[in-house]
């Protein structure tokens, strides 16, 4: 299965900088990652949700390009750029 596929964000770009991940399949544990484009992780967390959305809170970061890596009970499953203008 191609996993990307799994996994929606939206909006994009984010005037706010609330972006909203949908998980397409159950999924019992879901690590998020979040980096600029330097490299530098602004959140790791994980979250149980099981064929849930979860929301990542960019608005205290500046404008620009982040990468959203997302892992799915212990693999990862997507790398999503997130744009907050």
């Amino acid at each position: 299965m191609n996993h990307s596929e799994t996994v929606k964000r939206y909006p994009n770009p984010s005037k706010d900088g609330i972006f909203t991940i949908s998980l397409l399949e159950d999924i019992q544990e879901v690590n998020i990652i979040v980096a600029d484009l330097t490299g530098r992780i602004i959140l790791n967390r994980t979250d149980r949700k099981f064929k849930s959305n979860v929301v990542i809170d960019l608005s205290n970061q500046s404008s620009g390009i982040y990468i959203i890596n997302i892992s799915a009970n212990g693999e990862h499953i997507a790398s999503k750029r997130a744009i907050r203008i």
